[in-house]
């Protein structure tokens, strides 16, 4: 195993053990509401369609959602560590040492934390995290596939592709 492998798979056991022992939804409201929304997916088929409950995110999370809260944060540790991933590799393409970029996401103000929860914000980071990921390697067409499904996963996604747009007519 090289170090690059081992320093991964140490930061994802403590993220994991971490993540567990965490008791708190870290918010009260909206992280209840779309886990149990995600939880109850196959008995309710309308939240797939439902743009407050995010249809994207329930089809994600779903599958592990439906074994409970834990299936929820493992879903949701999964969506931070593929974007901590990708922030690593942001910082690789632009030459400066990608792990900077892992410790900026893990020390981020609620960044760890949000793995706790049922909200979509994981998901969200996941997806922009990688669309600049393609962005950045000229790889438009994935960047804005990925783009268009934001508005999905969280209402701000509307917001995001405004900005992608006016980045898109002034590059």
């Amino acid at each position: 195993m090289n170090k690059n492998n081992l320093i991964w798979l140490i930061i994802i056991i403590i993220d994991t053990i971490l993540v567990f022992n965490v008791d708190s939804t870290f918010d009260g409201g909206d992280s209840v509401l779309h886990y149990l929304q995600a939880h109850q997916a196959l008995k309710t088929p309308h939240y797939f369609m439902n743009m407050w409950a995010k249809p994207l995110f329930i089809l994600f999370a779903f599958p592990l959602a439906s074994y409970g809260w834990i299936g929820m944060k493992i879903f949701n540790t999964a969506c931070i560590l593929a974007s901590v991933y990708g922030c690593k590799k942001i910082f690789d393409l632009n030459q400066f040492n990608g792990w900077y970029g892992v410790f900026l996401c893990f020390f981020s103000y609620s960044f760890f934390l949000v793995q706790s929860s049922g909200l979509t914000e994981p998901l969200f980071t996941l997806f922009l995290t990688w669309i600049v990921f393609f962005e950045l390697k000229n790889k438009s067409y994935m960047s804005y596939s990925l783009l268009s499904f934001l508005p999905f996963i969280r209402s701000e996604g509307y917001i995001i592709i405004l900005i992608f747009l006016t980045y898109s007519i002034f590059l």
